[in-house]
């Protein structure tokens, strides 16, 4: 069977587009405010008289006087929590994964790494505290070498101290 040749088709023309004239700008147009202007004066408020703000939906509030966060200085709990607290620093930069993947190697370390993702889901973040927490020695390692770069300066950046 023969196809029967096509036909070659030009592209089909557009009509010419008629520039409008543009409409002379005037300067002198008046300047319209729109909203209310915000008080920005300080209002002393008493400290004593102050209601705390009532909790957002989808907002959690710090609670000094919460005592969910508090575990022993002993046990899994308080590893799990230096774990929490070291996954996010060491896979933040590349910079600290490496000095993860140094002290490793210093120590002689042959389980996973950390992942990057973690905290994202529950899948990845089990994974990468499982890792962690094989390579707890390594992470006492870390600990300790940001134990000695604090040492005798202020706590105020520094989580753990041993």
């Amino acid at each position: 069977m023969v196809r029967t040749k096509k036909e070659d088709h030009p592209f089909p023309l557009l009509e010419t587009i008629i520039e409008e004239d543009k409409p002379e700008e005037t300067t002198n147009q008046e300047i319209v405010e729109v909203g209310k202007t915000v008080d920005l004066s300080d209002d002393e408020v008493d400290p004593e008289d102050a209601e705390e703000g009532l909790a957002q939906p989808g907002w959690e509030w710090y609670n000094e006087d919460d005592k969910s966060n508090q575990c022993d200085e002993k046990g899994i709990g308080y590893t799990l929590k230096k774990i929490d607290y070291i996954c996010p620093q060491i896979a933040s930069s590349s910079q600290k994964s490496s000095g993860w993947k140094l002290c490793a190697s210093k120590l002689e370390f042959k389980g996973r790494g950390l992942i990057a993702g973690y905290g994202i889901q529950w899948n990845i973040a089990y994974d990468s505290r499982q890792g962690a927490y094989e390579g707890r020695r390594v992470i006492t390692e870390l600990l300790g070498n940001e134990d000695d770069k604090y040492a005798g300066k202020s706590a105020a950046g520094h989580f753990f101290k041993s």
